[in-house]
């Protein structure tokens, strides 16, 4: 059974989120444990990862709520056109929900951007973690700590509504739209092509299998994670796992897709044109 979590943002910044992490804990830590153990590696350096808009007529949204006490159950949160797809932001009308899909290492950014889309009103989240990992496009490289190669291979759904009522979330949904495509920005947060497929494999079993995995550039590759924490904090690894110290080389700079320092931008425009509301902590400050 995938972790889901449901609360306010501010309570989760607060809040006792132990189970959630050791239900992610159960499925990264024995696959950094294969992972640590294999020999067959990429050779080249990734580029990073990064995240791409979805016009809202391609974000589907599914939401399974208990009867009794209405609490989410489930979240599944897809590409119309293709079902594989991640790393992407929307915003889907019908829910009235802003959207993200896509590697750990890219959430933080995300919601550092949606909080100060928000400004002073009230943000709800649902929050999933997998029941497996995928690899990426182009499989894995040698010496990635703990924290990066959980960035790379765990991919979270995320929901989030902004305000309490159903004309303010549409109005918090069309604002994160207007301004993730703000012309103003060095670089729109829009993709001028379809993303490549990083669905190559994904394993069930705790497994990594990197075997038959060219050795090609891949725009969904994470580059190292900082030494952050939240509650989304990487769990961390058991006494017994025993990490490379090796550092990743430096990525190419040169990305097609939305480069993460866009974020930057977006969050600075975003905070300019709040009511003067202070943006609350960063996913990276939780815990």
């Amino acid at each position: 059974m995938a972790a889901i979590v449901e609360d306010s943002l501010d309570s989760l910044l607060t809040g006792d989120l132990s189970d959630f992490t050791q239900q992610r804990a159960a499925i990264l830590e024995p696959a950094y444990k294969s992972y640590l153990l294999s020999t067959d590696f990429r050779e080249d350096s990734p580029r990073p990862s990064s995240t791409y808009l979805l016009p809202s007529s391609e974000v589907v949204v599914l939401i399974s709520r208990c009867p009794e006490t209405e609490t989410a159950t489930d979240l599944h949160i897809t590409k119309l056109s293709d079902t594989f797809a991640d790393n992407f932001i929307g915003y889907c009308p019908e829910e009235k929900c802003v959207v993200f899909k896509g590697e750990r290492g890219l959430i933080d950014d995300f919601i550092d951007f949606t909080e100060s889309v928000a400004g002073e009103k009230e943000v709800t989240v649902i929050l999933k973690a997998p029941e497996q990992i995928r690899l990426p496009l182009g499989g894995l490289e040698h010496g990635l700590k703990y924290e990066e190669f959980v960035a790379r291979v765990e991919v979270l759904e995320c929901a989030l509504w902004i305000g309490n009522s159903p004309s303010e979330q549409e109005e918090g949904g069309i604002r994160f739209t207007n301004l993730a495509t703000d012309p103003k920005l060095p670089e729109p947060v829009t993709s001028k092509r379809v993303p490549t497929p990083d669905y190559v494999h994904v394993t069930d079993d705790n497994s990594l299998s990197l075997e038959g995995l060219s050795n090609i550039n891949s725009t969904n590759i994470r580059s190292p994670m900082t030494g952050a924490s939240s509650p989304l904090s990487d769990p961390p690894p058991s006494p017994l796992i025993h990490t490379p110290s090796s550092p990743l080389s430096d990525p190419p700079s040169d990305i097609d897709e939305i480069s993460l320092h866009n974020w930057d931008d977006l969050h600075a425009l975003s905070s300019s044109s709040s009511e003067g509301g202070e943006t609350p902590p960063s996913l990276r400050e939780w815990e």
